[in-house]
């Protein structure tokens, strides 16, 4: 038996491929290890309220508009990449022809920027000399000063325990303040002042 195709059913074949529009595939729904069926939360296509029918009609909206901005940041990333490439010595010759750096000396990253602000007592009204001994001799055993043993102090140290630094105390580390050292003009030895404020504090 020979079968005829009909040339009526050939146009109609061919005025539907015409018609199909051209789709890529992605892949949404995975298989579970225990065989279930679950869409992947990652995907374009994944719906918060798979019930919204609005939201199913526009998703492929959205994903063609997420594609758009992927480009876009990979156009930007490629066009950052290239002018960095580009300004690699940017900064050295900065360094070079900048009037402020060239009077620096130095980058800013090798300053002391954590170096002590002191302020004379005098502009406090303060003489150092009419309550401390500047002419004390030194001693051997030199004593820590310790306002909280004078006077009552408007805060306790006890309310800072639960701040992570006074928890371990043991792993603070510190450098000497230089610029504390340049405000005693009456001792060379930081503790030897120390221990002249002590004395003082004691009267």
């Amino acid at each position: 038996m020979v079968f005829r195709v009909q040339p009526f059913f050939v146009l109609v074949i061919g005025f539907i491929l015409q018609r199909c529009i051209i789709t890529n595939g992605a892949t949404h729904w995975i298989v579970t290890e225990d065989g279930r069926l679950q869409a992947q939360t990652d995907s374009v296509y994944n719906l918060r309220r798979p019930y919204d029918l609005v939201a199913f009609m526009k998703q492929e909206q959205r994903a063609s508009m997420l594609n758009d901005l992927k480009k876009e940041l990979l156009n930007r990333k490629d066009e950052i990449d290239r002018n960095e490439d580009r300004d690699s010595g940017l900064e050295q010759k900065f360094y070079k022809t900048n009037p402020d750096c060239i009077e620096a000396g130095k980058p800013l990253p090798e300053f002391d920027l954590y170096i002590s602000t002191v302020l004379p007592l005098e502009n406090k009204g303060i003489r150092p000399e009419e309550h401390i001994d500047v002419n004390g001799s030194p001693t051997s055993n030199p004593r820590q000063p310790d306002c909280t043993a004078f006077m009552d102090l408007e805060f306790s140290m006890h309310a800072f325990e639960h701040l992570e630094g006074l928890k371990a105390r043991t792993n603070l580390t510190g450098a000497p303040e230089l610029g504390l050292k340049n405000a005693i003009t009456h001792r060379e030895s930081v503790d030897d002042y120390g221990h002249l404020v002590f004395d003082a504090l004691m009267k």
